[in-house]
């Protein structure tokens, strides 16, 4: 538990940081390094969610949920930094 917590703060963080860069118009490089950063930390928190399951006894649930985050674990490694770019931007027009 402590473990998801601590990744789910890190997340929190290097979104408020990739927000902060953005607003303040930095540099193309600094924005990619930041949403590069974004995308691991998500990955992180996924992670995280499979370490907490209980591994003594799997049950299908259990495997169906394993193989359910490992599916967004995949479809986070593919996304394209800039995509995270391009939803806090909309987020950021949106006046969210």
């Amino acid at each position: 538990m402590h473990n998801r917590l601590r990744t789910v703060q890190i997340l929190e963080k290097r979104t408020d940081t990739l927000r902060t860069l953005i607003r303040r118009n930095a540099s193309e490089h600094q924005i990619l390094k930041a949403a590069v950063k974004l995308r691991e930390a998500r990955i992180r928190v996924v992670n995280a969610q499979i370490g907490e399951m209980p591994s003594v006894l799997t049950t299908p649930e259990q495997t169906r949920r394993v193989a359910k985050l490992v599916k967004e674990i995949e479809s986070l490694q593919s996304t394209p930094p800039l995509d995270f770019v391009a939803n806090i931007r909309a987020s950021l027009d949106s006046g969210a």
